[in-house]
């Protein structure tokens, strides 16, 4: 009995041990969001042409942020669906009960919600979550960050 005891003993300072590492270790994340830069006339500086824009966001945003490019992942592959059954995108995304005509219905997780622009042959699908992370996506490309807060 007294050996049991001192296995959970053991377990519980190695478990607060890992628990305090950890929690120092990822306070923080960074994103990183490439923009170009361009003069006042409008041509691109060549030796300044893209610059690192680190944002420091916590766990929970970026948690966030995967679950927003999961989603807009899945709904880019309902609307690639929808594209080869029909030849066209929808027009709109609509989940009410009757919903328009050539429309389809996508949700994202958390409350989230989808803006849609198409014009029939391409499509962009954007969201943006409650701390102003905004995410998109096209019929051409994966996910990627747009906008920080």
């Amino acid at each position: 009995m007294v050996e049991l005891l001192i296995v959970v003993i053991v377990i519980g300072v190695l478990s607060v041990m890992v628990a305090k590492y950890y929690a120092g270790s990822v306070d923080s994340v960074s994103l990183t969001n490439t923009t170009n830069n361009t003069s006042s006339n409008g041509s691109s500086n060549t030796s300044n042409a893209s610059t690192n824009k680190q944002t420091k966001v916590t766990i929970s945003q970026a948690a966030n942020g995967v679950v927003l490019q999961t989603d807009l992942t899945n709904a880019s592959n309902q609307l690639k669906l929808y594209y080869a059954e029909h030849g066209v995108y929808p027009v709109a995304i609509d989940c009410n009960v009757t919903p328009v005509a050539d429309s389809i219905c996508l949700r994202a997780s958390g409350g989230n919600v989808f803006t849609y622009e198409s014009d029939l042959q391409s499509f962009l699908l954007s969201v943006t979550d409650g701390d102003g992370l905004k995410w998109q996506i096209t019929n051409d490309s994966s996910p990627s960050l747009v906008e920080t807060p």
